[in-house]
């Protein structure tokens, strides 16, 4: 046995040192490709191309209006609400941007129970009121209820005041809709002054007349998607290959913009693990990231082939938090040819 175990480790070892890093810019040409985005790209299903998202937080704007856009051909947002229909996809709210936006998370739900730990009102609920605690009741006590329903449980409060308690629970992760609808109306209020507390609520306009605040869908509790909670070793496993499928190379560095329950650390003892069962490849494959990198195989000879081929003039828009654009979070901003400037805010060109 310590003759085999010998022998595996120098393989494993040999194998690290094979691959020379590639410059980092060639992880900036890797990505689109590996996210299959631009004009050419844009022919795999809503549902695949949400694989790769799954369980990234993402300004819900910028989802519908570039980043899924930018792979599936025709997409549109009603779309989302067919495959939650289906009862394929959930979304999760992450956190507020701003009046009209906020980060959320998709996820299949098949998969859900493996990638998310549920928020819990200890952790979220330091600033709640009654308002919070009697929607979270009510939402236990009867399950899935419109909209209609929790303004009629706080009818005291007044529509403007149980609003913003609902978007407090959406954004700490506690309640979620069973549509797209009630984000896409928020989206609508761009440009409109930021929340304030009065009796007299407003509807953003639609053509010549006032629409309501929300439409369709029912609000349920987050912790209600988990049907059938997985241990922490499956959850770091199932983390570990959806962090592959999404960023090909996956270092310490990824862990900056995912929601990880636990940290990098559980992902990092999965993948080291798998490492060894010679299911993925551990190296230095691209210069500027951590010095552990792990990779499929195949995933480490698509990046070399990008880095050997010659660089093509197509120019591909991307959305700043876009997971294909790394630049920004993996990589620093190139500067701009003729300026002392970085890169723009909002895209990114690759």
């Amino acid at each position: 046995p310590e003759v085999l175990r010998q022998i595996k480790r120098r393989t494993i070892a040999k194998l690290r040192g094979q691959v020379s890093p590639v410059p980092r810019e060639v992880l900036g040409r890797f990505l689109p490709s590996w996210h299959r985005v631009g004009a050419g790209d844009r022919h795999q299903k809503l549902i695949d191309a949400i694989a790769q998202l799954e369980g990234l937080p993402l300004s819900y704007q910028e989802l519908v209006r570039m980043i899924l856009p930018m792979r599936v051909r025709d997409f549109h947002e009603g779309r989302l609400d067919e495959l939650g229909a289906l009862g394929q996809l959930v979304w999760v709210g992450h956190s507020p941007l701003r009046n009209d936006d906020g980060r959320i998370m998709l996820f299949r739900r098949d998969r859900v129970d493996r990638l998310l730990i549920p928020a819990t009102v200890d952790e979220a609920g330091a600033d709640f009121d009654d308002r919070h605690h009697l929607l979270l009741a009510h939402l236990e006590a009867r399950g899935a209820s419109f909209h209609a329903e929790l303004l009629t449980l706080l009818a005291e409060a007044g529509p403007e005041r149980t609003h913003d308690a609902i978007w407090d629970l959406v954004w700490a992760g506690l309640i979620t809709n069973d549509t797209f609808a009630a984000l896409r109306t928020r989206a609508a209020r761009r440009g409109s002054r930021p929340a304030q507390h009065t009796h007299r609520p407003r509807f953003p306009r639609h053509g010549a007349r006032e629409m309501p605040t929300f439409l369709g869908g029912r609000w349920s509790l987050v912790r209600d998607l988990i049907r059938d909670p997985v241990a922490p070793s499956e959850r770091a496993y199932a983390w570990g290959v959806t962090l592959l499928e999404r960023h090909g190379i996956v270092a310490k560095e990824t862990a900056a913009v995912e929601a990880l329950g636990g940290g990098f650390g559980n992902v990092y003892r999965v993948l080291r693990s798998m490492e060894e069962a010679g299911k993925i490849r551990r190296g230095y494959f691209v210069e500027g990231l951590g010095g552990a990198q792990f990779a499929y195989s195949g995933t480490v000879d698509g990046l070399r082939r990008v880095s050997d081929e010659d660089a093509e003039a197509e120019v591909v828009a991307l959305a700043a938090a876009d997971p294909a654009n790394p630049y920004g979070w993996l990589l620093p901003w190139p500067p701009f040819a003729g300026s002392g400037g970085r890169g723009g805010p909002t895209t990114a060109a690759t």
